[in-house]
């Protein structure tokens, strides 16, 4: 067996910067937990790329809440929908509505 060694890179904000990197995408990173800008979850199918299911943005209660999301990711891939009623944590909440 081969002794790996993965490095994990952290990049700060002015670094980003300087890289180009001026949207994270609705996320506020506040060097200890990443959320999204209204504080909830996304849950949700990715209507513009088929098959794309997105569990993200859950600060550090996602460990605490991972099962459950396991879950219903399971079933959102298996079943084609969740059991529950996730609409309060789709991703196009962000869209603009027009």
């Amino acid at each position: 067996m081969q002794n790996t060694k993965i490095d994990f890179i952290y990049l700060s904000e002015a670094d980003m910067i300087e890289a180009g990197v001026t949207d994270m995408g609705g996320c506020v990173d506040s060097m200890i937990e990443m959320f999204n800008v209204d504080h909830v979850p996304v849950i949700s199918f990715v209507e513009e790329v088929p098959g794309l299911v997105l569990a993200c943005a859950f600060s550090g209660h996602g460990f605490g809440i991972s099962p459950t999301v396991g879950q219903l990711l399971s079933e959102m891939v298996v079943d084609g929908r969740p059991s529950l009623d996730l609409s309060a944590f789709r991703y196009d909440r962000f869209k603009a509505k027009i």
